[in-house]
């Protein structure tokens, strides 16, 4: 908290005044990534399910698939750095529970859309989302805490995937 307080010149009653501890700080920091994440997945219709659940992937994995380091790759290594922080502390579990819950419930929505309108596959949507959420949150990973991985390799081969056990008709999306 001290290091945070000194980088952004703020004086101690200034941050008390908003936190009530390191934890306060933490988690507050934590519902803002979950927050930025959340804004990456939404969408208001299930038009052109393909096209949609490609960019899901895409903009999730945005700036994440570079060798140089980003905005958006810090942003993912803080989000990465606090869920790991939540194997021991149920505070923070509890919003990244919530948060890929909503993910899982927001993408199997959309498969079973492109289900009924007969672009997907018949495949149960609630366990393709959480597959989904689990190879995005590995390559995410990968991409964080390696110099040398296969980043692009591992967004392409998802999204082969996708075209192989869930599109019908696979096109490129």
């Amino acid at each position: 908290m001290y290091r945070r307080r000194a980088r952004h010149q703020l004086s101690k009653s200034t941050l008390y005044h908003h936190f009530t501890d390191k934890d306060d700080l933490i988690l507050s920091f934590l519902q803002f990534l979950l927050n930025k994440m959340e804004g990456k997945c939404q969408y208001s219709h299930f038009n052109n399910p393909k096209r949609k659940i490609s960019q899901i992937v895409d903009k999730v994995l945005e700036g994440n698939i570079t060798p140089q380091p980003s905005s958006e790759a810090a942003i993912m290594a803080s989000y990465i750095e606090l869920r790991a922080q939540a194997i021991r502390n149920p505070t923070h579990r509890e919003p990244i529970t919530e948060a890929d819950q909503q993910f899982v419930e927001q993408v199997a929505a959309l498969i079973e859309a492109g289900i009924r309108q007969g672009v997907f596959q018949t495949v149960d949507p609630e366990e393709t989302a959480e597959f989904l959420l689990a190879m995005l949150h590995g390559i995410i990973i990968q991409s964080i805490t390696r110099h040398d991985g296969p980043l692009p390799q591992l967004q392409s081969a998802l999204k082969n995937y996708l075209r192989a056990e869930l599109f019908l008709n696979p096109s490129r999306a």
